[in-house]
């Protein structure tokens, strides 16, 4: 179980409770990552709204050269619809091969995401 922060279109990983079995994701605490592979940082960008997300991107973009192709995007903000529509957000295999995880935005007592 991991706890992560957006960072614009990026997660930091805060801290990480490792499982027991043999087979597990080690410790990924201070590891930054992209915010659309992970399933915590497809929750918390789902909750941002989609024209603020394009912005994000957008701005992104600009700012380091990164390309997000139009047809990428639009099969991302399908991913972010259903992640706001069902609560929680999904990483099939997008972060670690045979990893596979589920992601939820944590909210304070205003309810803004926090983590």
């Amino acid at each position: 179980m991991n706890l992560m922060v957006r960072a614009g279109t990026q997660v930091r990983f805060l801290a990480t409770v490792q499982g027991s079995r043999a087979v597990r994701v080690g410790d990924r605490q201070g590891e930054v990552m992209p915010a659309h592979s992970a399933s915590a940082g497809k929750a918390m960008l789902a909750q941002l709204g989609l024209p603020a997300v394009k912005d994000l991107y957008l701005f992104e973009s600009k700012i380091n050269g990164t390309d997000f192709p139009q047809s990428w995007f639009a099969g991302f903000e399908q991913e972010l619809i259903t992640a706001n529509r069902r609560g929680f957000a999904v990483n099939l295999e997008e972060t670690e091969v045979g990893a596979n995880a589920l992601g939820v935005a944590i909210r304070d007592g205003a309810g803004e995401v926090v983590a």
